[in-house]
């Protein structure tokens, strides 16, 4: 698996609003897989999932919530 390549392809997809591809690319962004660690970008990403209603975008941000700031 070309991780580099899995991002480009979560961008495309959660700039288009998809929802697991937001989540998903939040949390390789929260994780640093692909791409180097970046909580702001992983927020990012997991607020527009969790703006659609998605549940597991909501949880992630608040278990980030604490370590922000």
């Amino acid at each position: 698996i070309n991780l580099e390549e899995a991002v480009v392809w979560y961008t495309k997809a959660a700039e288009q609003d998809q929802i697991v591809s937001q989540v998903n690319l939040g949390r390789l962004y929260q994780l640093g897989i692909g791409v180097e660690t970046n909580v702001d970008q992983a927020v990012f990403w997991y607020e527009k999932a969790a703006e659609q209603g998605n549940e597991a975008a909501r949880n992630r941000l608040e278990q980030l919530r604490p370590n922000l700031n």
